[in-house]
């Protein structure tokens, strides 16, 4: 599988009140922080990745038997740099529940000069690239106020207009794909290698 390309994977856990998850993202930037009220009071924040959070946000990593479908930190921050050194746009998030770092994400616009076999559907388009909450942090619906805020980060168009966002998602993820459709994410039947892509457009509909 080429390091490059972009996917998202999202691991939810039953749980009586909420939905749970785990997944990938890529886009923009206009802010530094994004923070989010959720039902409880939680205050969810999305921090920009640098010199002093990173090896917080590198610790952070899900269960076993879900490390088939999302990339470690490591490897996507590798992602990030080089997309950025190769006329490529990619915006790494630690997510935070006030000063917790609970999950990571990764938006993105467009494809770099290295990801040769990017799906037509990235040329011009933002992406949720990566997005992922730590295996102790699961369950707590962390993963949906994450995605709304990932969301709300595209809406502000840090990159420029765009028609579609964009995921993939590998096929025997149910839990992925229910929570993608939540938002209003379809598949197209493209496939971005094994995984299957879905697309939104945008601007997207706010949900509760």
């Amino acid at each position: 599988m080429n390091i490059m390309k972009a996917n998202a994977a999202i691991i939810m856990r039953a749980n009586t009140n909420t939905v749970t998850k785990t997944a990938t993202v890529a886009a923009g930037k206009p802010k530094t922080e994004i923070a989010k009220k959720t039902g409880d009071k939680t205050l969810i924040t999305l921090k920009k990745i640098d010199g002093k959070n990173v090896w917080e946000i590198l610790k952070l990593h899900v269960g076993e038997e879900q490390k088939h479908f999302v990339a470690p930190n490591d490897v996507s921050i590798i992602e990030a740099y080089i997309a950025l050194t190769h006329h490529g746009q990619a915006y790494p998030f630690g997510i935070y529940d006030g000063d917790v770092p609970v999950g990571f994400c990764m938006i993105g616009y467009g494809a770099d000069d290295e990801w040769e076999d990017a799906p037509a559907v990235a040329n011009g388009n933002y992406n949720i690239w990566r997005l992922m909450i730590d295996e102790r942090y699961q369950g707590k619906g962390y993963g949906k106020a994450a995605m709304k805020e990932i969301l709300g980060f595209i809406a502000e168009e840090p990159c420029g207009p765009a028609e579609l966002c964009w995921l993939s998602y590998e096929p025997e993820n149910t839990a992925a794909k229910a929570l993608y459709e939540s938002f209003g994410f379809l598949e197209t039947g493209e496939w971005d290698g094994s995984e299957v892509i879905a697309v939104l457009r945008l601007p997207a509909e706010k949900t509760d």
